[in-house]
């Protein structure tokens, strides 16, 4: 025989202030926010609602609004929605007590009270299909939004009890009143042959990855029968899901001790990370960074322990590869695992490599590859993952700027003193041997560059520092490709033999270009740049006394800088080189002003 208990699971959550109310036959003004009614009245209420021996159960939403008519939805677990309308409107200020709501559509009515600061909230006459029933609720508030959860009690050994016979379930209430996230008090009410209500508390909340498990416990004596209660309140964080569970009991001074168990409806499993399977595995590339937990991952693998998954992928074939947990950020005994694909040839595995973190160095063919963060046995917990990749020996490298349809350039001819460099980006743990350079040439009608002294700067503070190396070559090719200004516009390239442009371990470095040439009319000639383009680095940079200073003058030359890239080798330091031949002797009469922005409307021939 079921007996009639009546369940509140109401946590308070932050995030369920996001949770819209659902109203029927009302004409209120929706769009007020919650902390207009706080201290009030007004507003939201939520609960939950029983019949005699749990015949049905759900949950109730009412809300009431100054100057309009309340309404009310009761949800059934069944599925069922039942709407209620108020037989009266409430004026802000003014008292609700017994506010009374009935439904059109089944026999079902229940009356509110509550205080004018919307405490001791009461729901009293409670009948559905014409059985006496029961509800309790709790205002909403911006401060303490409410969550209601329907949920089931056991009797578990209750053979002997007058009322009760073991496997009886019913309802069983808890309301949380404060924010839900730490020690809070609770309000509970249940049926264990007689319907009790008392207080409780939460406390000893834990954080597991992305939930929150709370200690709660309630109890209280009437005559000669105490009834205890304690369980575990969860929530889930990123789902803003709350459950709780637990075991009762009733010492009667009369019949015993009983016992039973406690559940709610909504059971809240942790949410598994994204990327738990293969098939969802996160996107991952060379230099990135990624972390996360494992706490609630499964083990789609089968081996070792739970896993989670990333897809490596843009690998340059005959690099080194290192996919590493060792950055200190892994809390648990992890191992790492490679396969070719999902479901495909494991390709690497290794446990400790760094105490019980693991790192997986390898030379790829170019291939994608799938990663499995994994645990030693079963083991669980925060972990870190890094992924490093070197570029082969003699991997092209190349950095461009792409002419914006010849719109400006700068002046960068011998006679006038005129030197133009732009910046050149060695990347991290690579070195770079810079063997073309390919720039866009504004010269004369019908002239073409005979010869340009190519030179190699290093930075300071963002322009042109030490002078490193300096070669005079003449052009490998030359080929017209448009005119402006009355000049024609030509494509220019030089091969270099330079020294290798050094990097460094761990970071990127910066060098100069810089380009100075002679002509065959003798005429100035003007190094292309493109105001539009986005700066590598910070743009190029012109000198208008042969490199003695310089300035930035916005904007970002047309270039093409052609090479190969190799790692660099154990134990390199990056030192200023010396030149490779003697910086020339140059007219040094030219003020920097003549390193003048050429306008579209000024250039000429």
């Amino acid at each position: 025989m079921k007996k009639l208990f009546l369940l509140l699971f109401a946590s308070v959550l932050v995030l369920s202030c996001t949770k819209d109310v659902e109203l029927a036959d009302s004409s209120a003004d929706l769009s007020a926010t919650l902390a207009q009614y706080d201290d009030t009245n007004m507003g939201v209420y939520k609960g939950v609602f029983t019949t005699q021996g749990t015949l049905e159960r759900g949950i109730l939403e009412i809300n009431i609004t100054p100057n309009n008519v309340g309404v009310a939805t009761l949800k059934l677990t069944s599925g069922q929605k039942i709407n209620f309308i108020a037989d009266r409107t409430i004026e802000a200020g003014a008292e609700v007590q017994n506010l009374a709501f009935s439904s059109s559509s089944i026999m079902a009515s229940f009356k509110l009270s509550a205080d004018l600061d919307g405490a001791n909230v009461q729901i009293s006459d409670v009948v559905y299909k014409g059985i006496t029933s029961g509800a309790i609720a709790a205002h909403e508030t911006s401060r303490a939004p409410v969550v209601p959860i329907t949920g089931v009690l056991a009797c578990d050994d209750c053979d002997v009890h007058p009322f009760l016979e073991t496997g009886d379930t019913g309802t069983f209430s808890i309301v949380f009143v404060g924010d839900g996230t730490g020690d809070d008090s609770v309000n509970w009410l249940a049926d264990v042959g007689g319907v009790v209500n008392g207080t409780g508390n939460q406390a000893s909340c834990t954080p597991i990855g992305a939930q929150m498990d709370c200690v709660i416990s309630g109890g209280i004596t009437i005559g000669a029968n105490v009834v205890d209660w304690n369980g575990i309140h969860t929530y889930n964080t990123s789902s803003d899901c709350s459950d709780a569970s637990g075991t009762w009991s009733l010492a009667s001074g009369n019949y015993g001790n009983f016992t039973g168990t406690f559940t709610s409806d909504v059971t809240c499993a942790p949410a598994a990370p994204a990327n738990d399977t293969c098939a969802t595995a996160e996107a991952a590339v060379c230099g990135g960074s990624y972390t996360g937990n494992t706490d609630t991952a499964t083990d789609e693998d089968g081996f070792y322990g739970p896993d989670v998954w990333y897809s490596l992928t843009g690998l340059v074939a005959g690099a080194e590869v290192t996919v590493s947990l060792c950055g200190g950020l892994t809390t648990y005994d992890s191992r790492l695992v490679i396969y070719d694909a999902c479901g495909g040839v494991e390709l690497f595995n290794l446990d400790d490599s760094c105490g019980l973190q693991s790192e997986i160095i390898y030379t790829t063919d170019g291939s994608d590859v799938l990663v499995s963060v994994q645990a030693f046995s079963a083991g669980t917990g925060n972990y870190g993952l890094d992924i490093t990749c070197t570029s082969p020996p003699g991997a092209d490298c190349e950095q461009e700027i792409l002419t914006n349809a010849f719109d400006n350039a700068r002046g960068y001819n011998v006679q006038n003193s005129w030197v133009v460099a732009n910046d050149v980006i060695v990347a991290a743990d690579e070195n770079f041997d810079l063997t073309q350079i390919v720039i866009e040439s504004f010269n004369g009608p019908g002239a073409v560059v005979l010869s340009a002294d190519v030179s190699i700067y290093s930075d300071v503070a963002g322009i042109p520092g030490a002078l490193l190396s300096t070669e005079t070559l003449a052009p490998t090719s030359e080929v017209n490709i448009g005119s402006n200004f009355g000049l024609d516009v030509n494509e220019v390239t030089f091969d270099l033999t330079q020294p290798t442009l050094l990097g460094q371990a761990g970071t990127t470095t910066t060098y100069w270009v810089a380009v100075q040439v002679s002509n065959s009319d003798a005429g100035t000639s003007y190094w292309g740049f493109n105001a539009a383009a986005a700066p590598i680095g910070v743009g190029h940079a012109s000198s208008g006394d042969n490199g003695a200073t310089w300035i930035l003058p916005g904007g970002e030359g047309v270039y093409v800088f052609l090479g190969t890239c190799s790692p660099i080798p154990p134990g390199q330091q990056n030192t200023d080189r010396s030149t490779s031949k003697e910086v020339q002797n140059k007219n040094m009469d030219s003020a920097a002003d003549r390193a003048e922005l050429i306008k579209a409307s000024t250039l000429k021939q």
